[in-house]
């Protein structure tokens, strides 16, 4: 009966509101149905989004984070399209948690006026958002030893997120062959 109630117990637990699927890494592969898909968004673009990617991609060129931020930019904010994300937290052309910005930067997450001004400051001035997200890829690239573990972990913290790796992984396929027939 014990073992009964504990499996009920942890089923429960995995299917209610505190638990995401992260996925694996083993999912962090190109698809063939995503890169379609990602490869019909780019041709669809304004030009004022595509006019940012360039942008993004030549301000990341001496980063060698042309391809990464700019997949970034466009999973998190459709190349500046949504720069505030009230439901998550993120803002800026490149999605920046702003608890997880204060966190990393010593303020104090509890000023309301502090955390008005930074949310400000990441959602209007696009390089600052871009040297943010640079000096972050830079810091997980020394700690991990691959790219997929680098983006997972960008997105996930500490507990990485796999499936936004798949996706940026994609998108880095896709620009590339955008870019190339660009």
């Amino acid at each position: 009966m014990r073992v009964i109630t504990t499996f009920f117990f942890l089923l429960s637990f995995l299917m209610g509101n505190g638990y995401r699927d992260y996925g694996s890494k083993a999912i962090v592969k190109v698809d063939r149905s995503l890169y379609v898909e990602y490869r019909k968004q780019l041709e669809r673009l304004t030009p004022v989004q595509r006019e940012r990617l360039q942008y993004i991609y030549a301000r990341c060129a001496r980063y060698d984070l042309s391809k990464t931020c700019a997949a970034i930019a466009w999973e998190e904010s459709m190349f500046g399209v949504y720069k505030v994300i009230p439901d998550t937290g993120d803002y800026g052309v490149m999605g920046i948690n702003l608890k997880w910005y204060m966190i990393d930067n010593g303020y104090n997450r509890h000023n309301r006026y502090l955390k008005s001004r930074l949310a400000t400051k990441l959602a209007c001035n696009d390089d600052y958002s871009i040297m943010y997200a640079i000096a972050k890829l830079e810091k997980l690239k020394s700690k991990y030893k691959t790219w997929k573990e680098v983006w997972a972990h960008y997105n996930g913290g500490t507990r990485p997120n796999w499936r936004y790796a798949k996706r940026i992984l994609n998108k880095i396929v896709a620009l590339r062959h955008y870019l190339k027939d660009n």
